[in-house]
């Protein structure tokens, strides 16, 4: 590189990103390049702009680091737009937004730099950006303006409907469709169950990976579980008891002391007997990867063991 050019390469940065533990994928169309990568389980785009050759290299002078959630149809858009704002003016270095669309939308931060040394100035104003996604959370995700739905009420209120004598199973059902059209995991994970199963509902394995699929997207641990035994029930190959392998190992990481954990274990268990060392480790490196596309911050509880049980011994915790 010529001394009179100052920036830094989309591989050197991918590197650094590597080199930190992170994982880092260049992407380039037409004129445009960015990476994409994901810190504490929350994805992020650093976009490359100002492209200069230097030699055989391409290298870029300014940058902006862009991450994000998803919105549902029940947020209160104007209550999320005004925490923006404020954020806005109290942390002058970052940006936040809304974006609204049919689907519900989406609520972003970004972060410009304009970096004159190299890698090291990456390094810093990545640093920096954990913070800001860290603020992010704690003054915009994670208040009732992002949830301000009633999906949770609903699900609570579904539960009831389910264990009242009489039971009220329609009601039950036409509650965790709203609160899951909301975006609330628990009640996509729910009815995905009744899907599974057939109650109340046609039984359908399809519509109960949907519903499964949906909840796990959004980062809860017993929709990895469902999954895990859906596709053990249904497997018609070992492609697909390596995906239960992976839903259940991310069920065991993500799932606090209790029954649904300790069926994790079993599912392993049984996985195992039907799985080679290497599909194992391939399992296991797909749920090491694993990142979902949005983090649900109202998880499902864990009923405890009802009685005394004892855990299945596994190879993979071996």
């Amino acid at each position: 590189m010529s001394e009179n050019v100052t920036g830094v390469s989309a591989e050197a940065i991918a590197a650094f990103f590597q080199e930190e533990g992170y994982q880092a994928k260049i992407r380039k169309v037409e004129d445009r390049a960015w990476i994409e990568s994901a810190a504490d389980g929350q994805k992020f785009r650093l976009y490359l702009y100002g492209p200069t050759k230097s030699g055989e290299e391409t290298i870029y002078r300014n940058f902006m680091f862009d991450t994000g959630y998803g919105i549902s149809l029940a947020t209160r858009v104007d209550l999320l737009t005004r925490s923006c704002n404020r954020f806005n003016h109290e942390y002058r270095f970052f940006k936040t937004f809304v974006i609204t669309d049919e689907d519900g939308g989406y609520v972003g931060l970004q972060m410009d730099e304009t970096s004159g040394w190299g890698v090291e100035g990456i390094k810093h104003a990545f640093e920096f950006f954990l913070k800001g996604i860290k603020l992010f959370r704690e003054k915009i995700v994670e208040t009732p303006a992002y949830y301000g739905d009633k999906a949770v009420d609903k699900h609570n209120e579904a539960i009831e409907c389910l264990n009242a004598n009489p039971a009220h199973p329609d009601k039950a059902v036409e509650l965790y469709r709203d609160a899951s059209k909301e975006g609330f995991a628990g009640s996509q994970n729910n009815l995905g169950d009744l899907y599974e199963k057939g109650d109340w509902v046609p039984g359908s394995p399809i519509f109960a990976a949907y519903w499964y699929s949906r909840a796990a997207e959004r980062g809860e641990p017993t929709a990895y579980l469902s999954l895990a035994g859906l596709l053990f029930d249904h497997a018609k190959d070992d492609a697909m008891l390596i995906e239960a392998m992976t839903f259940a190992i991310l069920a065991f990481n993500g799932l606090p002391e209790g029954s649904n954990r300790f069926s994790s274990m079993e599912w392993i268990k049984r996985l195992e007997d039907k799985l080679s060392e290497e599909q194992i480790s391939e399992a296991k490196e797909q749920a090491d990867n694993w990142a979902p596309l949005y983090h649900e911050r109202r998880l499902m509880n864990d009923p405890q063991l009802s009685k005394e049980q004892n855990a299945p011994e596994l190879r993979l915790l071996n």
